[in-house]
């Protein structure tokens, strides 16, 4: 397949099924300013690894299961900071 007809391919998956994909992000990502974030990181991943994509499958199952491992990293990077931030917040000398 040419770069021109999988970027069109792509672009024609994402218009039918985006609205699927977004909707599970939404649905499982309290935040929408983090859900939006990962709305972006997924369909970044999916074109990355659109070549991995089986063209006879679903590709709605697919890009659902991508954003489900996106939702899993974001979440662990956000638990993470928050850690980080809480302890630097306890460890800081407040002023008297």
């Amino acid at each position: 397949m040419s770069l021109d007809s999988e970027h069109s391919e792509f672009a024609r998956l994402i218009a039918q099924h985006g609205r699927s994909v977004r909707g599970y992000i939404m649905a499982n990502v309290p935040r929408f300013s983090d859900a939006d974030e990962d709305w972006q990181e997924a369909t970044v991943r999916l074109w990355l690894e659109f070549d991995k994509f089986e063209p006879a499958s679903n590709f709605a199952a697919w890009a659902i299961r991508v954003a489900y491992f996106v939702i899993l990293t974001s979440q662990r990077i956000r638990k993470s900071l928050r850690r980080c931030v809480e302890q630097r917040l306890l460890n800081a000398e407040l002023p008297l």
